[in-house]
């Protein structure tokens, strides 16, 4: 606006000197100033101005008395007249090199608008603006396409539109206290698409403000992580599950083994370890071959899984070896029942790749605290009870019981 009013100004400004031209000898107005600002127009401030300079000394020249002859001694009509037209030719020079930078910077804008437009249909991630009362003003069509909402369907509402329920009050709260305090809040989030479907989301949110605080947007960019999030918990699973059977490996056994001890210590609770091997696997390995080996891995760790308790856990040691981990079972006479069941239950005939094959199990258990009092004593004394079935004829159970007492019951078994 002020580019424009400079630029009426100097209209003005010629037009008026135009019309004293003859009363003040400046009639370089009418021979040169045209070529000044031209000039100006073409090459800018310093091209106009050393166009006036040249017009000033050409009007000395050619208009000083006597006519066409060089002379200096300078008269006052003229050197007001030559200093008039170079104030104003400087007016003009300067009123031309801002409409110049104006122009030049609008184009910058333009072509600076043009780009963050061009990104913001563009990009891969979904961005949406709200008001200071979040209510969407627009989305990009990335947002339609990770919402599968329309911007039709969501403009005028409010972002509460892609709640999934997954999130309370407090934590919906958390985020818009961060963006009064600090501008600013970026977090995993899960929203619903428009087909119901929960999504987990990257989303930063950025509050954009002029100076005096008076025109609030908020801009929020989402990113769609679901795929990696879930890339994320196969990995994970993975890496604390076995890969044949699905069972949890011996990392979960050691993490949850050493938390139930301590919670067992600290309410005085007792917990049992099942130590499982197979018997005559081996042969069926190697007459059937590893596929149908494997198969029967899986059958037997559906028949385990299938007679334990929400709060059991069942381990696959590796080979054909499986622990199970029961916690709160005080009474101590359920466990030959679980064991007789677990035991036939594994030695029911199978028909595998259109074998029929058939296996034992051996059976070891330990409790905690009347067998051991840490992880490692616990395991080596289910195996030891386990190793113990298989020396009195396998496809039995036995309890821990310390080397001299396991000699005496063996004697009193043999009297």
């Amino acid at each position: 606006m002020n580019y424009v009013f400079v630029a009426g100004l100097m209209g003005v400004a010629l037009l008026v000197r135009l019309a004293i031209a003859p009363l003040d000898g400046g009639i370089q107005y009418i021979t040169f100033f045209p070529s000044v600002a031209i000039a100006a127009v073409v090459g800018g401030f310093w091209t106009g101005m050393f166009a006036a300079v040249l017009g000033t000394v050409m009007a000395s020249y050619l208009f000083w008395p006597p006519y066409m002859s060089w002379k200096f001694e300078l008269e006052n009509e003229m050197m007001i007249s030559n200093a008039v037209f170079l104030v104003d030719a400087l007016l003009v020079c300067t009123s031309i090199e801002a409409m110049h930078r104006f122009y030049r910077r609008f184009l910058g804008a333009e072509d600076d608008l043009r780009l963050a437009t061009t990104v913001y249909e563009h990009s891969a991630e979904g961005i949406m603006v709200t008001d200071a009362n979040a209510r969407i003003l627009t989305v990009n069509p990335a947002f339609t396409q990770i919402t599968g909402f329309s911007q039709d369907e969501v403009i005028g509402k409010t972002p509460a539109i892609l709640r999934s329920n997954r999130h309370d009050d407090d934590f919906y709260r958390e985020i818009w206290d961060a963006l009064r305090e600090q501008g600013r809040w970026q977090g995993k989030i899960w929203n619903r698409r428009k087909n119901g479907e929960a999504y987990l989301q990257w989303l930063t949110i950025n509050r954009a403000s002029d100076r005096a605080s008076k025109h609030v947007r908020y801009v929020a960019v989402c990113r769609d992580i679901t795929a990696s999030h879930i890339e994320d918990e196969q990995i994970r699973h993975l890496a604390f599950h076995d890969a044949l059977t699905d069972l949890p490996n011996r990392l979960i056994l050691m993490d949850r083994l050493q938390h139930a001890i301590a919670r067992a210590r600290r309410e005085d609770e007792r917990l049992a370890l099942i130590f499982i091997d197979l018997d005559h696997f081996k042969e069926v390995n190697d007459t059937y071959g590893h596929d149908v080996g494997d198969l029967l891995l899986q059958e037997v760790a559906e028949r385990i899984r299938g007679q334990l308790r929400a709060s059991d856990t069942a381990i696959r040691m590796g080979g054909d070896e499986f622990v199970i981990l029961m916690e709160g079972q005080d009474p101590q006479d359920q466990y030959p029942r679980l064991s007789t069941t677990l035991i036939d239950l594994i030695s029911q005939p199978m028909t595998l790749k259109g074998h029929t094959v058939r296996v034992g199990a051996s059976l070891g258990i330990a409790f905690y605290p009347d067998d051991a009092q840490d992880v490692e004593t616990l395991l080596k004394r289910a195996d030891a009870a386990m190793y113990s079935a298989k020396s009195d004829g396998r496809s039995t159970f036995r309890f821990y019981a310390p080397p001299r007492q396991a000699s005496i019951t063996a004697r009193e078994a043999d009297g």
